[in-house]
């Protein structure tokens, strides 16, 4: 029997299959110039981004799990060890390089916006104060972790929901806060592998990590903030890499 939309129905209890696509940036590929130059934006999200978004959509279909959301493979697929550890191994690179980069795309905005928030929104100014003393000492800290990563991985400002207080973390690869503590929730990320910076700072991950200050959204920062991580949810990011 087929519904009013010419589609025959789902049974219930299923799921519809689940296609991982590459997001469209919210600005043009030289909207962060200087700070990210175009090259960098078209190699990073055109070719890493996507090769993350086409493995991520063969693992799933190698784990035999189409119809998940990415935090739920971020959070619970990737631990059933009824999944091959390759097949997991897969699911943590590639599940994790599309919520990190759609995560990251979003966090960032023209210089020219940026300027008109140059700091966060309350409660989030606030605790950032609290915890670090100032937007200035928090800046030097997280600057200070990002350098610090030993080879590929990211720099987080995340919320710890069990103890409500905010913490600055890295993770390795492509791993997320929440995949090994679902309490460690996400409120800003910086990618520190070498595409991201590499061909227009070459070696000098320290002068990239200074100069992306200038293009931080700090207004979605804080909305992401009010909406999920006070509330003790994960960000969450749609199959196409979009951000509610």
């Amino acid at each position: 029997m087929q519904t009013n939309s010419g589609r025959l129905p789902i049974s219930q209890g299923t799921r519809a299959p689940m296609k991982f696509t590459l997001p469209k940036l919210k600005y043009a590929y030289d909207a962060l110039s200087p700070h990210v130059d175009s090259n960098t934006m078209h190699e990073h999200h055109d070719f890493h981004h996507k090769a993350y978004v086409d493995n991520l959509n063969k693992f799933i279909e190698k784990a035999g799990r189409s119809g998940e959301s990415l935090v739920e493979i971020l959070t619970k697929t990737i631990h059933d060890s009824s999944i091959c550890e390759d097949t997991r191994h897969g699911l943590v690179n590639n599940g994790g390089g599309h919520y990190n980069h759609s995560l990251f795309w979003h966090m960032m905005c023209e210089e020219s916006r940026a300027k008109e928030m140059p700091r966060p929104v309350e409660p989030l100014l606030g605790m950032i104060v609290s915890t670090f003393g100032s937007i200035d000492n928090f800046k030097k800290e997280f600057n200070s972790s990002a350098f610090k990563v030993f080879g590929s991985g990211w720099a987080w400002l995340v919320y710890n929901a069990s103890s409500r207080m905010l913490e600055i973390t890295t993770t390795p690869n492509q791993d997320t806060p929440f995949s090994h503590d679902s309490k460690k929730l996400p409120v800003m990320c910086l990618d520190v592998w070498e595409h991201a910076y590499y061909l227009q700072y070459k070696h000098d991950r320290s002068k990239y990590t200074e100069c992306w200050w200038n293009v931080v959204d700090w207004k979605s920062i804080s909305c992401l903030f009010d909406k999920y991580a006070l509330k003790g949810k994960i960000v969450h990011v749609n199959s196409d890499g979009t951000i509610d």
